[in-house]
Parts: C-alpha cells; sequence; structure tokens
C-alpha cells in the first residue's frame, strides 16, 4: 500500500501510474489513482492506457482459470502482471519501427540508417519504451504516416 502522497511503484518500476492503476482495475485491488484520472474532474482519457494495459490484463483474467487449471501455470503473479504491458508497449514499439521501414521500402532508401537513427531517439528511448499513452499515439502516428506515404507514392499526387 501506499500513502496519499507517493504513486504506487511508478518512481521504482518505470511503469506508468496508469498501469498500476489499471492493473487494480481489473483486479479489483485498491489503488491510489493518479490525479488527471481521478473520477471528479478527469483531464484525461482513460482510453489509451487500457489499450495498453487494460485489454491485455483482462485477457489474463480470463485465461488463468484455465490455464491453472489445465497446465498448472498460475498468470496471476506480481511478475506476469508487470511484463505484460510491457511486452504490449514493446510490440507496438515493433510497429512504429515497421512502419517506418515499409516507407522507406516504397521510397527506396536506406531503412538501416533510418531505423538506427529512430531507435535510438530520446523520443523513442523514453516514450516508446514505457507503459505511456505516449506509445501509442506514437504508433497511430507512424500507422498515419506509412498510410500516407503508401498513398502517395502509388498516387504520385500531394
Amino acid at each position: 500500500m501506499t500513502t496519499e502522497d507517493e504513486s504506487p511503484r511508478s518512481s521504482r518500476s518505470g511503469d506508468s501510474p496508469c498501469t498500476v492503476w489499471a492493473i487494480g482495475d481489473v483486479f479489483d485491488i485498491e489503488v491510489a489513482r493518479p490525479w488527471e484520472f481521478n473520477t471528479t474532474f478527469p483531464l484525461r482519457s482513460i482510453a489509451l492506457p487500457y489499450l495498453t494495459a487494460g485489454i491485455p490484463l483482462i485477457l489474463i483474467k480470463i485465461l488463468s482459470p484455465f490455464l491453472l487449471l489445465w497446465f498448472n501455470w498460475n498468470l496471476k503473479t506480481s511478475y506476469v502482471l508487470l511484463i505484460t504491458p510491457r511486452l504490449v508497449t514493446c510490440m507496438l514499439s515493433f510497429v512504429s519501427d515497421y512502419c517506418l521501414y515499409r516507407i522507406c521500402k516504397v521510397y527506396g532508401q536506406n531503412y538501416r540508417t533510418r531505423l538506427i537513427t529512430f531507435a535510438t531517439s530520446y523520443v523513442v528511448l523514453v516514450y516508446g519504451t514505457r507503459t505511456f499513452s505516449n506509445t501509442i499515439e506514437m504508433t497511430f502516428t507512424s500507422l498515419l504516416l506509412y498510410f500516407v506515404a503508401d498513398c502517395m507514392a502509388h498516387s504520385d499526387q500531394v
């Protein structure tokens, strides 16, 4: 448990407080909700954190009894609950990498140097590797850029 003035696990593990309260919402655990997401005057939407953390945790909650019964695998461990949102974030980061690769292939550019530059940039290292809502925003922007670049290359119009 945490006190009122400290955020649960966010400073120690590098996880967003959104991930912690998504775990609390899905598994009915009492956690301290960040001030941006309070129920009276919310400043941010819970939609993006639920896409990156909530949906995989709901799948764990649904699959856990079956895997425990059939294979004796307990998915409701602290390690699995910590790693699952991070793996989803990693896959979202790979989507951004793939979009950059496809854009380079469409325009016949050298994708290796651009992927190395992208992977070592400050924005990707900070926001693309944490369970912040910025990761899914970066992924959506990458997908949008890919679709626009692909349409422009095939239509030869701006």
